[in-house]
């Protein structure tokens, strides 16, 4: 064959041969006696790989150890020099496995160049020496390795120790003064031998000698691993953490247990009492506190007097719930003596859980003998009672002054205040000071100011003095009325009430979007409501959304709208509160329209200022005024009537004349043209009673007949149409009526029989009829049958019945009734201004 073929031919071929790997040894020889075939050995042509085991340590020596003690154990590291992993078939210990062990991590094949590790420890169970083998069986190339292991166990023949051992801290807990509590402690022997106990009858100490020895069964030999029980008692005698030792004698040395107990409970304390002096027949008070001086809390299970019982009483006490350490209760007694002199000592009983039991109270006092007060009045009349005249709510009476007189022996000590009065009745002035002599006398002055309107009497009011006398009871009576009202004002084309009360003040109700109530503000009222810049004011007049007052120095002022200069301040603004104006000061009068005002100087001339823009200044043009501007064409004529946007006006000769708007022929001038100067109205010639307030003009003519003239779209004429008329026409169901007032679109007459009547717009019930139906002619108001003052608005009406009694209707929506809502009432309601 040629050479390259014999190549092949050894290359191709390979041969598996069994290895025997020696499984075991004898224990002399270390000879292997039995082989096992080696899995992972290949020959081939080429070189065989397989794995080493090479041990750290073939032998081990250990110390001497005790017999039945482990030593420290030592470790050996197996570690693959071979070529292909190592697979450890077997780590055991096949010599001496009584008294060595082993453990290992070589479960797993150990790769090449890596390691694990057999750990190996002695317990001897003999004396003597010792020997041992660790076996470590491989599939490596060296076969399987041996630790050799040598060494000796020693035992100690010395007796063992006793032992015991008892609870290092008894605690017994919290509990009061007197509390016996007793308690096991344990004593445990903790050896292998028994324990010699000395008796412990005199083994517990204390301070205190409050911790004592009860009972043990504790023999004089305690067998190893048993216990028995010595019984300690406690018996506290004083607050606070208590201690004391228990001591044992055993043959172990000293047992020492600490003992605890902690004692806390409540302590009342309290002292005596002295009342004072009391008048007899009269009584007094004090009160004493109950104080808690121990370190728990008290709790007080009853109060009585168990003597003494009268001249003194228990009145009330704060004592209901437990009183905390430090803190207190108060106890409040009565002194009611019967005769004078120093009284009987009381004694007040107080039962509680506190260490010192029960406590009591002494209690004395002495009774003052009586001194005496009169009233009198100016003569020297002994009084029981004063009469105040009839006083107005929210006035005061003049003052009454009446005296004390002391006709005793004794004098009267007074406490501060000497005297009191309830209201509505007040002590104005007193020269009573602190003490009133003998024969002696002093004064006080009393004074009424009702709040309501009703009669103030009765014990309730009297004047009481505030001393040890006995005074003869002063009873103080008067009576509240109420307020008067002098007038009530408002206007046919405004949503606001007026009332001047008698007493002078002002209140008013209503709109006030534009502040014409002079409150500040912008808004609307209810309830009548006090208008403090009016107080004093003598004449009020509102029209729109304006109202002027006079003062008493003859002054005016004024509050509300101004958009067209109706104030006369000589700009636009309007103004919440009211204010001087200043180029009226002394003016004789003050009339105004819906947006424009007349007014009349001292001297009888006319001024006018506001809207004109229907020419109803009567100054010849359209163009609107803010400052007060002279109108010549009325010279000093006696009476100028304003409506919404026109004027009538009486001349000095006794001719009306009239301007401003006629679209609804008010002028009565026979068209429905304006005017921007006065013209003559002749059908009005030599009447004296025109009256004019919204867009229509009644005239009252000499024979007594009525005539109207202007707007009648709501039936205000009263005559059966709703047809305005530009001339004066007649009025036959107002013929002989004493006069006539005009709302806003409606009109009220009093007829010769004191009888009202009224017709036109009803929408909001304003006739006082009970319904909200329009009338086109006069109709009977029954309501108003024989009333004095009624006073007409746009919406609504306020008068003032046969009875006096004030009643309103109508228009709701801005408060303007005062009813306190905003409700429309069709039917006459009670009204208090």
């Amino acid at each position: 064959m040629f050479a390259s073929q014999r190549k092949r031919l050894v290359a191709a071929v390979s041969l598996s041969l069994l290895v025997l790997q020696p499984m075991g040894a004898t224990a002399a020889t270390g000879d292997f006696s039995y082989y096992k075939a080696i899995p992972g050995l290949i020959v081939t042509g080429g070189p065989v790989l397989q794995g080493s085991a090479s041990l750290s340590n073939t032998s081990l020596t250990f110390a001497a150890q005790e017999v039945g003690t482990t030593s420290t154990a030592q470790n050996v590291t197996v570690t693959n020099n071979g070529t292909a992993p190592l697979t450890i078939f077997g780590v055991s210990v096949d010599q001496g496995i009584t008294h060595f062990n082993q453990s290992n991590d070589c479960a797993v094949p150990i790769a090449v160049g890596m390691s694990c590790a057999i750990s190996v420890a002695m317990t001897p169970r003999d004396s003597g020496a010792l020997f041992g083998r660790v076996l470590v069986g491989n599939d490596g190339s060296s076969g399987a390795g041996a630790i050799i292991l040598t060494g000796s166990g020693t035992q100690d023949n010395t007796p063992p120790a006793a032992s015991g051992t008892v609870a290092a801290n008894t605690s017994f807990g919290t509990h009061i003064v007197a509390d016996i509590v007793q308690q096991d402690i344990v004593v445990t022997n903790t050896g292998v031998v028994p324990l010699s106990i000395s008796a412990p009858a005199s083994a517990v100490n204390s301070d205190t000698g409050e911790f004592t020895f009860v009972s043990s069964t504790c023999p004089a030999s305690l067998a190893a691993a048993a216990a028995c029980l010595v019984k300690v008692q406690f018996h506290g005698t004083s607050l606070g953490t208590r201690t004391g030792t228990l001591h044992l004698t055993t043959g172990a040395g000293t047992l020492t247990s600490s003992l605890t107990a902690v004692i806390s409970q409540g302590i009342a304390s309290i002292g005596d009492i002295g009342m004072d002096a009391t008048p007899v027949s009269t009584g007094s008070s004090k009160t004493v506190q109950l104080f808690n001086t121990g370190n728990a809390p008290l709790v007080v299970s009853g109060i009585s007097l168990v003597s003494g019982n009268p001249p003194y009483t228990l009145v009330s006490n704060t004592c209901g719930s437990p009183i905390a350490a430090s803190q207190s209760c108060s106890i409040t007694l009565g002194f009611a003596p019967t005769v004078a002199g120093v009284q009987p000592q009381g004694n007040l009983l107080i039962a509680n859980n506190g260490m010192s039991g029960a406590v009591s109270l002494a209690i004395n006092g002495t009774g003052q003998a009586l001194a005496s007060v009169t009233f009198k009045d100016a003569s020297n009349v002994a009084l029981s009672s004063i009469t105040f005249p009839n006083t107005s709510v929210g006035l005061s009476s003049s003052a009454i002054t009446v005296s004390l007189t002391n006709p005793g022996d004794l004098p009267v000590i007074f406490t501060e205040p000497p005297l009191t009065a309830a209201a509505p009745f007040s002590i104005s002035s007193t020269d009573c000071t602190s003490t009133l002599a003998p024969s002696a006398k002093c004064s006080v002055s009393l004074i009424f100011s009702p709040i309501a309107i009703q009669e103030y009497s009765g014990p309730s009011y009297n004047l009481s003095v505030n001393s040890n006398g006995v005074a003869t009871p002063l009873l103080l009576t008067g009576t509240g009325s109420g307020v008067g009202v002098s007038q009530v004002v408002t206007s046919g084309n405004a949503n606001v009430t007026f009332v001047q009360k008698t007493n002078g003040s002002w209140v008013a109700v209503g709109a006030n979007n534009a502040g014409q109530l002079g409150l500040g503000d912008n808004t609307n009222r209810n309830s009548f409501t006090a208008v403090p810049a009016l107080m004093g004011a003598t004449k009020v007049v509102v029209a729109g959304d304006t109202t002027w007052a006079r003062l008493e120095n003859g002054n005016w002022m004024a509050a509300g709208a101004n958009e067209s200069g109706q104030l006369g301040l000589g700009n636009t603004t309007n103004s919440t509160s009211f204010v001087a104006v200043a180029s009226l000061t002394g003016a004789h009068s003050v009339v105004p329209g819906y947006q424009h005002t007349f007014a009349r100087k001292s001297n009888g001339a006319w001024f006018a200022t506001g809207s004109n823009a229907y020419g109803q200044l009567g100054l010849g043009d359209n163009t609107n005024r803010n400052s007060f501007t002279a109108v010549p064409a009325l010279g000093d004529a006696p009476n100028v009537r304003p409506g919404i946007y026109h004027t009538l006006a009486q001349r000095t000769d006794g001719n009306w004349v009239a301007t401003g708007n006629n679209a609804y022929g008010q002028l009565g001038l026979g068209d429905n043209a304006h005017r921007n100067s006065f013209t003559a109205v002749t059908a009005l010639n030599g009447l004296s009673n025109v009256v004019s307030s919204g867009h229509a003009t009644f005239a009252r003519q000499l024979n007594g007949n009525w005539v109207a003239a202007g707007y009648n779209g709501d039936g205000e004429l009263g005559i059966g149409t709703v047809t305005s008329q530009n001339t004066f026409v007649a009025v036959p169901l107002l013929n002989g009526a004493a006069r006539v007032i005009t709302g806003g679109n409606n009109t009220w007459a009093q007829l010769g029989n004191g009888n009202w009547v009224a017709t036109g717009y009803n929408a909001q019930g304003q006739l006082g009829i009970g319904n909200t139906t329009t009338k086109l002619s006069f109709v009977a108001v029954p309501s108003l049958n024989g009333a004095t003052t009624v006073a007409v608005g746009f919406y609504h009406v306020v008068a003032s019945t046969s009875t006096g009694s004030w009643v309103t209707v109508g228009g709701n929506s801005m408060g303007q009734l005062g009813l306190g809502d905003v409700t429309n009432r069709s039917n006459f309601t009670s009204l208090t201004p």
